[in-house]
């Protein structure tokens, strides 16, 4: 978590301590950030580069594929 911690305060230009900070302070805000943050596309976008080039574009593929499915439904 610590290592999270840095990552979004330095994707948001901000010191760690700040962040403490508004989890004593604002801790709606603080949940908001940990929850739809870069964190997770940090999480996500560390196992996708743990896949083989394959395994991506087959990932890929199958995203658009899902998305491309939900518009036709609307």
């Amino acid at each position: 978590m610590e290592k999270n911690l840095k990552e979004l305060a330095k994707s948001l230009k901000i010191g760690v301590s700040t962040i403490y900070q508004w989890k004593k302070t604002r801790p709606e805000l603080y949940e908001f950030l940990l929850n739809n943050s870069v964190l997770q596309k940090n999480e996500i976008t560390n196992y996708y580069e743990q896949l083989t080039q394959e395994e991506q574009e087959m990932y890929l593929t199958e995203i658009k594929a899902i998305i491309m499915r939900r518009k036709l439904k609307k």
